[in-house]
C-alpha cells in the first residue's frame, strides 16, 4: 500500500485484498511501570465492523506481532513501515460484518508473551495487525480507532501483573579498609573494596554498578574516571561489592565513587547514589626480622664462616603486592685498618609480601677477619612506596681453615697403550703415576699397591708389590717405578693408589687393570724366501730390520703381504713397524721338533704402506707403535 497512513481516521484496516492490496494497522500503547513487573496475562481487543466474510473461524485470520523498530504515525508509508518479529505472535480467525448475528463484535488476541517481553526490557514500539502471509486473497478486517465517535470502542490492551513493579535502590555505601580521620574517610589500601546494599520491591537478583574517579577538589593528581565495575549477582537486600584492581590507585590520591542497583531481569536500574569521597594513604612496606646464613652468635656478635653469606629478611606490603628488597653492606666504622664505606649493594625483585627475601653476597667482596654491617629496605614496585632502611646489622667474618682432605686422581701407567679396551704394558718395570691434592696444601705421601688380577687365577693371586712416594706437593704428580723381578711377561695385574696427609688418607682409588706383554727379541737374520714357500709372479721380497732382529717381508702388488722373521744378534735399532701378516715357518737348525709351517708372528714398520690379512681373519694386537697378528 503506497498511500500514507491516516492516524486520525475513524477506522483501521488490516489484511489483504485481491489485486495485490496489502494493509497493516500499527498500534502503540503506553505501558508505564510495566518494566520489571511479572506479567500473568495480556489481551488485545479490537472492535470489528467489517470483514470479507462472517464466521467464528474463517480460513484465514489476522495476526498480531511485536514491532521491533520505531515509527512515526504522522509520516508512515509502506516504504518506511517498522520491522516486526513473529516471536510470541498470535492470530484470530474470526470474521465480523453486518451479516453476522452480532454486529459489531470484538476480536481478541492473546499477547501475554509480547507484554512479558516488554516487562523484561524489550523496547515497546507497539503492535502490528496484518494478514499472516499477505497472499493475494481477500482476507481483511475493519476496526474502529480511538478517533471513532460512532461506536466509542477504541483498541484496548489489557495487561495483568502480579506483585509490585521493579524499583531497584542502593543504600549503605562503604569502602574497606577505611577509617575516619578528622571527618575524612581514609583507606589504607591501593585495592580497597567498595560495597552497597541493593534492593528491589519486585525481588529477584540484582547487581551493583560502581564508578570511581579523581576528586575534582584535587586537580593536581589527575581528572576524570579511574575505574568502573559491576558486582556479582546478589539477592535483593544483599550487599554488592567490587574491589579496585592493582595499578589503578596511587598513594596520596583523593578519589570519589558512587553506585547504583540494577535488576537485569526487569531491565531496571536505580538512580546513581551520591558521590562518596576517600583519601588513599597506604602504610609503608616493612622488613624484619633479619638473618645471615651461615652464622652463629658468639659472645653476642653474629659471626659468619663464609665469604659469600646469604642475607635474608621477611618483607611485608600492606597492599599485598610484591616488593623489591634492597641490601647494603659496608665496613663497620668501629675497627680501624680494614677499610671504610660501602662494600656492596644488591637487590632482589618480585618478592611476595609475607615471604622471605634472600640475597647472597658475591665472591670477592668480603675478606676473612673483617667486621661489617648491613641493612635492608622493601620497595613496592607498583607504587614506589618504600619502607625506611632497617637498622644496621653487625656481622663478623671468621672463616675457619679448611680441613685436611687428601685426594688422589689422574692415575697412569707407562709405557702402555690401549688395545681393544685393554691397557697393554710393554715393559716389566713400568712407571705408576698419580696426582695428589689437599685443600690445605702441603705435601703428601702417595701409596701404590699392585696385585694379581682376580680373573687370572692361573698366574697367581693376591698382592705382588707395594710402594710409596713421600713429600709430594699438593697438586703435583707422584711417580714410582715397579722394580725388576716383580712382574712377569703375560701377567694380568691390577693396581691402585691413595694419598696420605698425616693421619688422614684418601679412599683407595678404583682398581686399574693392565696386561704385561713385552715384545720378544729376534733370532738371527733371514734371507729372502718365497711367500708361503711359493714364489708367485707378482710377489717380491725385501728385508727390513725390526727392533729385535731382521724381518723378511713380501708384498703382493695387489694384495696383503706375508712375512717371516729371524733374530739378528746385536740389532738394537728401533723403528716403527706395521703388521705384515703371517708366514709358514720351516724347520731350522737349533730348533728340532718345530713343525714345518708353524705360525710365526710378524712385525713390520708402520711407515710402510702394508696391509695385514690377519687383521680380518685372526685379530690384531697393537703394542705401542707395534702391531701383532695372532693365529
Amino acid at each position: 500500500m503506497a498511500s500514507p497512513a491516516y492516524p486520525s481516521g475513524p477506522n483501521l484496516l488490516a489484511g489483504t485484498m485481491t489485486g495485490g492490496m496489502k494493509i497493516r494497522t500499527h498500534l502503540k500503547f503506553d505501558t508505564p511501570g510495566l518494566k520489571g513487573s511479572t506479567v500473568t496475562d495480556a489481551k488485545l481487543s479490537m472492535n470489528t465492523i467489517d470483514s470479507h466474510n462472517c464466521g467464528a473461524a474463517l480460513t484465514n485470520g489476522i495476526q498480531v506481532a511485536r514491532l521491533t523498530s520505531a515509527w512515526d504515525p504522522d509520516n508512515l508509508y509502506w516504504a518506511t513501515k517498522p520491522a516486526f518479529t513473529t516471536e510470541d505472535a498470535s492470530a484470530n480467525f474470526k470474521g465480523v460484518n453486518s451479516d453476522c448475528a452480532t454486529w459489531p463484535d470484538s476480536m481478541d488476541w492473546n499477547v501475554t508473551g509480547i507484554a512479558q517481553d516488554w516487562a523484561a526490557g524489550a523496547a515497546n514500539h507497539g503492535l502490528v495487525l496484518k494478514s499472516p502471509g499477505e497472499a493475494n486473497i481477500d482476507n481483511y478486517r475493519v476496526f474502529t480507532s480511538s478517533e471513532d465517535t460512532d461506536f466509542n470502542q477504541p483498541p484496548t490492551l489489557t495487561i495483568t501483573t502480579s506483585g509490585p513493579a521493579s524499583q531497584p535502590a542502593v543504600s549503605a555505601p562503604a569502602i574497606t579498609p577505611a577509617q575516619t580521620v578528622d571527618g575524612v574517610t581514609v583507606t589504607g589500601s591501593l585495592t580497597p573494596q567498595l560495597a552497597v546494599t541493593v534492593a528491589d520491591p519486585a525481588g529477584g537478583s540484582l547487581t551493583g554498578q560502581f564508578e570511581v574517579e579523581h576528586d575534582p577538589a584535587a586537580p593536581g593528581q589527575g581528572t576524570g574516571q579511574i575505574r568502573t565495575g559491576t558486582s556479582q549477582t546478589v539477592t535483593s537486600g544483599g550487599q554488592a561489592t567490587v574491589s579496585i584492581p592493582p595499578g589503578k590507585l596511587a598513594d596520596g590520591w583523593k578519589i570519589r565513587w558512587r553506585s547504583r542497583a540494577a535488576n537485569a531481569a526487569a531491565s531496571t536500574t536505580s538512580a546513581w547514589s551520591e558521590w562518596q569521597t576517600a583519601t588513599v594513604d597506604v602504610p609503608n612496606p616493612s622488613v624484619g626480622p633479619f638473618g645471615v646464613t651461615p652464622s652463629q652468635v658468639v659472645d653476642g656478635q653474629t659471626v659468619t664462616s663464609s665469604l659469600t653469606p646469604t642475607l635474608h629478611t621477611m618483607v611485608s606490603d600492606p597492599a599485598g603486592q610484591p616488593v623489591r628488597a634492597e641490601f647494603e653492606v659496608e665496613h663497620d666504622p668501629a675497627p680501624a685498618g680494614q677499610g671504610a664505606g660501602q662494600i656492596w649493594a644488591g637487590g632482589v625483585d618480585n618478592v611476595a609480601s609475607g615471604t622471605q627475601a634472600a640475597l647472597t653476597v658475591p665472591a670477592g667482596k668480603l675478606t676473612d677477619g673483617w667486621n661489617v654491617r648491613w641493612r635492608v629496605r622493601a620497595i613496592n614496585s607498583a607504587t614506589t612506596v618504600s619502607s625506611p632502611w632497617s637498622g644496621w646489622q653487625s656481622l663478623s667474618v671468621d672463616v675457619p681453615p679448611p680441613a685436611s682432605e687428601p685426594a688422589i686422581g689422574a692415575l697412569q701407567i707407562s709405557p702402555s697403550e690401549q688395545v681393544n679396551g685393554t691397557t697393554i704394558v710393554t715393559t716389566l718395570t713400568p712407571t705408576l703415576r698419580a696426582e695428589v691434592g689437599n685443600p690445605i696444601g702441603g705435601t703428601l705421601r702417595a701409596e701404590f699397591v699392585v696385585e694379581h688380577d682376580p680373573e687370572a687365577t692361573e698366574q697367581g693371586s693376591g698382592p705382588i708389590w707395594d710402594g710409596a712416594v713421600d713429600n709430594v706437593a699438593s697438586g703435583a704428580q707422584a711417580t714410582v717405578n715397579i722394580p725388576a723381578g716383580v712382574l712377569t711377561d703375560g701377567w694380568k695385574v691390577r693396581w691402585r693408589a691413595r694419598a696420605v696427609a698425616g693421619e688422614t688418607s684418601s679412599p683407595w682409588s678404583e682398581w686399574h687393570s693392565a696386561t704385561v706383554a713385552v715384545p720378544k727379541a729376534g733370532r738371527g737374520r733371514s734371507r729372502p724366501h718365497p711367500v708361503n714357500g711359493h714364489r708367485r709372479p707378482n710377489d717380491h721380497e725385501r728385508t727390513e730390520p725390526d727392533a729385535q732382529g731382521d724381518c723378511d717381508w713380501a708384498r703382493r702388488a695387489n694384495g696383503p703381504g706375508r712375512v717371516r722373521s729371524r733374530a739378528r744378534p746385536g740389532q738394537h735399532r728401533a723403528r716403527r713397524w706395521a703388521d705384515l701378516g703371517w708366514i709358514r715357518r720351516r724347520p731350522r737348525i737349533g730348533h728340532p721338533g718345530e713343525p714345518h709351517g708353524a705360525p710365526r708372528r710378524a712385525v713390520g714398520r708402520m711407515d710402510r704402506p702394508l696391509a695385514c690379512q690377519g687383521d680380518r681373519r685372526r685379530g690384531v694386537e697393537r703394542l705401542g707403535r707395534v702391531a701383532l697378528c695372532h693365529a
